[in-house]
């Protein structure tokens, strides 16, 4: 038979399970608000933006709402987020992807390739081989690169394509008096919009902001 010392002990107890029951419900609560407030911000920026490859626009929701944010601000990704930011510049994506998404993005692929594949070999539209399950992991995880690669290529012609009108105009303007950034300005409102023009401009407003010359033109 239980003596007044066991009840009490057994209360006790009782209450140290409740106390832990009750804040484990509250830290539940607080992270499943922050979760739903992190989705909610994730969906505001997908809506914001817009991209014209189609497998991007395709699977944002996906990689942005479940994966981005179990990248997002991570130290163990900041190399690949310094690099991928690079690019996304140079391809002219600034506008359109972050680094996070794009990193989510290719993990995303790691695992939708293969689903779409095996979703096509089960309707029986086509009879996919074993072994592509194998190399679909790997297409999708480098399938971004060479597109965002391609992007820069095209970009960059571009801009060596303007580049000749560009540095004329510049000498004009400077030949009539104007300085160096005055005649960056005058650049980007005559000459015909392009990625050349695009990096100018972006340069002028870095240095509005504080940056150095010499830091804007190199950015």
């Amino acid at each position: 038979m239980f003596n007044i010392t066991d009840y009490r002990e057994v209360v006790l107890y009782a209450g140290y399970a409740l106390a832990f029951l009750a804040t484990f419900l509250f830290m539940r609560m607080l992270l499943t608000e922050q979760e739903n407030m992190s989705t909610q911000e994730n969906m505001r920026d997908i809506d914001g933006k817009k991209t014209a490859n189609s497998l991007v626009r395709l699977t944002r929701p996906f990689f942005s709402q479940y994966i981005m944010p179990a990248i997002r601000g991570k130290q163990r990704f900041e190399n690949m987020r310094v690099k991928y930011r690079r690019k996304l510049i140079s391809g002219g994506l600034k506008e359109q992807l972050t680094a996070d998404e794009f990193i989510s993005f290719k993990i995303l692929l790691i695992v939708f390739f293969p689903l779409v594949a095996g979703l096509i070999r089960a309707l029986g539209f086509y009879e996919v081989p074993g072994y592509a399950f194998f190399l679909l992991p790997i297409v999708g995880f480098f399938y971004p690169d060479f597109w965002v690669n391609g992007l820069i290529k095209v970009r960059h012609k571009s801009v060596i394509k303007s580049l000749p009108f560009v540095v004329d105009l510049l000498a004009l303007s400077t030949e009539a008096g104007l300085d160096f950034i005055g005649a960056i300005q005058k650049v980007v409102e005559k000459a015909v919009p392009s990625p050349l023009i695009e990096e100018l401009e972006q340069a002028l407003k870095e240095i509005k902001v504080g940056s150095s010359r010499a830091e804007a033109l190199r950015e």
